[in-house]
């Protein structure tokens, strides 16, 4: 996990005896460190998953998953003070694979049309376009 999100190892040694010190006694630097972007709750996942106490370590792959999906589902919500947060590639899949207009295309060509288009959330009351004003792009409300 700690890989996938840094594109590095969680330790860095030039022989075995030093690894295993560090992975026996350091504590990696979170994620977030070598990626901003990545959430400050899935540090805490990853630092509880790579605890050195077993006692703090996830009891269960249920909880873990549990978890993981809390921070995701999370993603799509807007952020105290109004801010938009970006949507999960799944949730774009899920959600235009709902809405008619899609229901005839592939998962291949839907799958195309979620990681090209730009996602935002609006706020309500918030004015998205107006009719008669030019425009230069397709838009489709996804839901509201």
């Amino acid at each position: 996990m700690y890989h996938l999100l840094t594109a590095r190892l969680p330790f860095q040694a030039s022989n075995n005896f030093s690894l295993i010190y560090q992975i026996t006694n350091v504590d990696p630097l979170p994620p977030s460190s070598f990626r901003p972007e990545v959430p400050p709750a899935v540090d805490e996942i990853v630092r509880r998953v790579m605890a050195k106490d077993l006692e703090q370590r996830y009891a269960n792959w249920e909880n873990f998953s549990l978890d993981l999906a809390e921070v995701f589902r999370g993603e799509a919500l807007p952020a105290r003070g109004g801010e938009i947060r970006d949507f999960a590639d799944s949730n774009k899949f899920e959600t235009l694979r709902a809405l008619p207009f899609f229901e005839t295309f592939s998962d291949a060509e839907l799958w195309e049309v979620a990681l090209i288009s730009a996602w935002r959330g609006a706020r309500p009351g918030e004015t998205l376009m107006k009719e008669g004003e030019p425009g230069d792009h397709f838009c489709s409300l996804a839901d509201g």
